[in-house]
């Protein structure tokens, strides 16, 4: 099942220009990726491209389009937008790039509100670290019982394992 988003833009006149994204639309993939890889109006013009993306990735060359144009719409304002969301009832997240503040927004469907996507992904970003952070921990602490004769095990969904 795909997470459904709207990746989109916000230009110097208040013009918004949206395209669909069918897979991956949640805030710790597409959001991420937004936010790290596609942090300009340029790379952002050159991804929409006049087509919707199927799956969205960290390169433009490796993303995978849709070949009908899947634009929403070109010339809607964001007010229009916004009191309009009711349109994009099956969509769960709107991102848009603003041209005149150089950032990503974006909407959460359940919350609806302009929100910035900087804030939240680095929220998401610092979660992630600490979970790698306490597998490795685990990982280092496993390798010293080991090392000094005492048997470490796993239990997973593998059942038990010895370290």
């Amino acid at each position: 099942m795909a997470t459904r988003s709207m990746i989109g833009y916000i230009s110097k006149n208040n013009r918004v220009k949206l395209a669909y994204c069918h897979c991956d639309g949640y805030l710790e993939h597409n959001g991420i990726m937004l936010q790290n890889y596609y942090n300009s109006m340029k790379l952002v013009k050159s991804l929409l491209k006049g087509k919707g993306v199927y799956f969205l990735t960290d390169n433009l060359r490796k993303n995978e389009y849709y070949r009908d144009d899947y634009t929403v719409s070109n010339h809607m304002t964001l007010d229009n937008l916004l009191m309009n969301l009711d349109e994009y009832v099956m969509t769960v997240y709107i991102y848009l790039y603003h041209e005149k503040m150089n950032k990503w927004l974006y909407i959460d469907m359940h919350e609806p509100a302009l929100r910035e996507l900087k804030k939240e992904v680095s929220k998401i970003e610092l979660k992630l670290s600490d979970n790698l952070l306490e597998k490795d921990f685990g990982l280092f602490i496993a390798q010293k019982l080991k090392s000094s004769g005492i048997n470490a095990y796993n239990v997973g969904k593998r059942g038990i394992e010895k370290l």
